[in-house]
């Protein structure tokens, strides 16, 4: 029976408007933000776990912007294991 880390992360996160009125979009703008995952990987963060990916939007984008939204994790920082889930893999 083995137990999955879970880390603190520091990403580098890329991110985009789209305007449809418009029909504009916007170049991606990087900004540092933190996550807390089980996955170390910025392809897993993304594929894998929807709760950080939703999180880091709500951040990033107003709670009243009704357009498009791209996200993507660049990089991963830095990482420190926070703790140790409770259902084992």
């Amino acid at each position: 029976m083995k137990s999955r880390e879970i880390y603190y992360l520091e990403l580098e996160v890329g991110y985009r408007k789209f305007y449809p009125k418009k029909k504009t979009q916007q170049p991606y703008v990087t900004a540092k933000q933190w996550c807390v995952s089980r996955y170390c990987d910025p392809q897993e963060i993304m594929i894998k776990d929807g709760k950080s990916v939703a999180s880091l939007k709500d951040r990033l984008f107003a709670k009243t912007y009704k357009g498009q939204t791209q996200i993507k994790v660049n990089k991963v920082l830095s990482h420190k294991v926070i703790g140790h889930t409770m259902l084992m893999d």
